[in-house]
């Protein structure tokens, strides 16, 4: 008997000491998971523009008038190019719509990325720009 009442768990104290340290080292890394999370999004709209810029070559060479799609915004250019549906809705959740659009003349083109958090950033390619707003 004397056994079992010398065994005993954890204080109320001791519980919360090992919870003040859980939280503490938590709210050290949140930031890092935040911004890690901004890179891969950002990573994100980088290497589906990238697909874009190339399914836009192939379209321009594809078409026997060699001229980019008239597509009045990234949306339309999307459905044009036959870019997969859950990526473009992804990508469409990342960027500010209202500040992105895709300009051309129907021998260039500029495609202008605001994500919703970001600053401008240029990316120029051989006769096209493209424009993306990052961190």
């Amino acid at each position: 008997m004397r056994g079992l009442l010398n065994k005993r768990g954890y204080t109320l104290i001791e519980t919360f000491i090992i919870l003040f340290i859980v939280i503490v080292i938590l709210f050290l890394y949140y930031p890092e998971f935040k911004k890690n999370k901004h890179k891969n999004n950002i990573n994100f709209i980088r290497t589906t523009l990238q697909s874009v810029k190339r399914n836009l070559e192939i379209y321009y060479f594809k078409k026997e008038v060699n001229r980019y799609p008239n597509s009045k915004n990234l949306e339309k250019l999307f459905v044009d190019l036959k870019i997969e549906n859950e990526k473009r809705d992804k990508f469409l959740d990342l960027i500010e719509i209202q500040n992105s659009k895709y300009i051309t003349n129907g021998d260039s083109y500029t495609i202008e990325v605001k994500p919703k958090r970001g600053k401008l950033n240029k990316i120029w390619t051989n006769h096209s720009s493209v424009k993306i707003f990052t961190n």
